[in-house]
């Protein structure tokens, strides 16, 4: 039965390859219409098989490409390695590649686009209106996002804007960036309420059992970055940050199972300096099939509220990515720590302490499912291009939060594993992503990379 099994599966796969065809149209499709979304490959140094299609771009082909002897024996080991993953990535998203053919054909979203955005020339700035879901936030049933990339020529790119649910969940940002030269500037001005703020206790044994707070958080951040090499950037940042904790509308509540940690995090105001350098030899960013990078920052965080005390963070992230058959399929490997360390953790609200569990962290948990003062997280992919700009992905996680490192067991480690798949748009990226583990199955979509993380104040 499983040789029948895996005899249909090559089969059924087989079929689905023709696909490959109409995803590389959809890109002609979508260029032709001025589309945002880049037809583009595996990165400016890619070395990919590609077959020339007259007025439509190179289609990646993958698995297409009959797999030559020359490599011999390694070759046709490493390439029936990855066969199995490619069967399975092909049978789960084939189908949503149709559906980005269907859309970069007939361009339904550049028409309900042109209904929803504006464009202000007097002012260079773009204004758009949004409503769903939103990455950083969750539902919004009414947004607004004003937008400008080199704002009247000053070399200053902006957005500003909000979202709105209900009077206890909405959003207001401002964000500006800007580079001179090595340097770069940013500023983040955030004000924030949610009415579903997660806790489940602290450390892996805490039971599956959610309790909620209403939230509201308003943080004030710069940044300041040099790069003193290609391939090197250094980085500074500071900022202030006050939440405040409210019981929500509905139940169960922080305040009720954990009274002593709510009374606590109830008022916390904090102001902070960080430092970080980040050593970035990737190929193609989120798209990388070689190289790797290596961040490490660390910080201090000083209690400006009653009753709490200073503490200081650090982080250390490594990722390394290894091409397995012309650049076409590869590898990703990313290990990811980090810490606080301070004098008394009980004198720390819960707020401030680390978390796992979500579509960047944890992939196969509720959001913020385990807390900890440390925490370690190792995450391997296999990655496969479904066409020039959708890639799929097969991962598999292992994550700690425990309350010291001395605490920490790799035996005891939550495991998880999933699929996802990575549509290039431009300057970023839309990922939809599935993953199960011993607590059940999740489902995630957002913006921006998976593994780049942002500042630890908006997590």
């Amino acid at each position: 039965m499983t040789r029948a099994a895996l005899v249909l599966a090559v089969l059924f796969a087989a079929a689905l390859s023709p696909a490959d065809a109409l995803c590389a149209a959809a890109a002609a499709d979508s260029a032709a219409a001025g589309s945002a979304i880049e037809a583009a490959g595996a990165g400016p140094d890619s070395a990919a098989v590609r077959t020339p299609v007259p007025g439509r771009p190179e289609l990646l082909r993958g698995t297409a490409e009959p797999l030559g002897r020359a490599g011999g024996r390694q070759r046709d080991i490493v390439s029936g390695l990855g066969f199995v993953p490619y069967i399975a990535i092909e049978t789960v998203f084939r189908p949503i590649v149709y559906l980005v053919g269907l859309q970069d054909t007939y361009d339904l979203v550049g028409k309900l686009k042109k209904l929803m955005v504006w464009n202000i020339s007097s002012l260079d700035t773009k204004i758009a209106a949004s409503f769903g879901w939103e990455t950083g936030f969750g539902w919004s049933v009414a947004g607004l996002r004003a937008k400008s990339r080199d704002w009247l020529g000053t070399g200053i790119d902006f957005t500003a804007g909000g979202s709105y649910l209900t009077s206890e969940d909405n959003l207001l940002i401002f964000e500006m960036e800007t580079a001179s030269g090595p340097f770069d500037f940013d500023v983040v001005a955030r004000s924030e309420r949610k009415d579903d703020v997660p806790f489940y206790g602290l450390g892996m044994d805490a039971p599956d059992v959610r309790h909620d707070t209403g939230r509201r958080r308003s943080l004030l951040e710069t940044t300041l970055g040099w790069r003193i090499h290609p391939r090197v950037r250094v980085f500074g940042s500071a900022w202030a940050r006050e939440i405040t904790l409210k019981d929500p509308g509905h139940g169960p509540r922080i305040s009720e199972g954990f009274p002593d940690l709510y009374a606590k995090a109830e008022q916390s105001d904090y102001v902070g300096l960080e430092a970080g350098i980040e050593f970035d030899r990737r190929n193609d960013g989120e798209f990388s099939t070689r190289g790797g990078l290596l961040r490490l920052i660390g910080g201090t965080n000083d209690a400006r509220s009653v009753g709490n005390y200073a503490y200081r963070h650090y982080s250390a992230e490594a990722q390394l990515f290894a091409d397995i058959y012309r650049e076409n399929r590869s590898l990703a490997l990313r290990v990811y720590a980090e810490g606080m360390s301070r004098n008394d953790p009980t004198e720390i609200p819960f707020t401030e302490f680390c978390r796992l569990g979500g579509r960047r962290l944890g992939r196969g948990f509720d959001r913020d499912r385990f807390t900890g003062a440390d925490i370690l997280l190792a995450t391997l992919e296999y990655r496969y291009p479904l066409c020039n700009y959708i890639q799929g992905r097969i991962f598999t996680e292992w994550g700690a939060a425990v309350p010291e490192w001395d605490a920490l067991h790799l035996d005891e480690m939550k495991r998880s594993m999933g699929l996802a798949m990575v549509v290039r748009l431009g300057p970023t990226s839309v990922s939809v992503q599935g993953a199960w583990s011993d607590e059940g199955a999740q489902f995630y979509i957002g913006t921006g990379s998976i593994f780049d993380l942002r500042s630890r104040r908006l997590r």
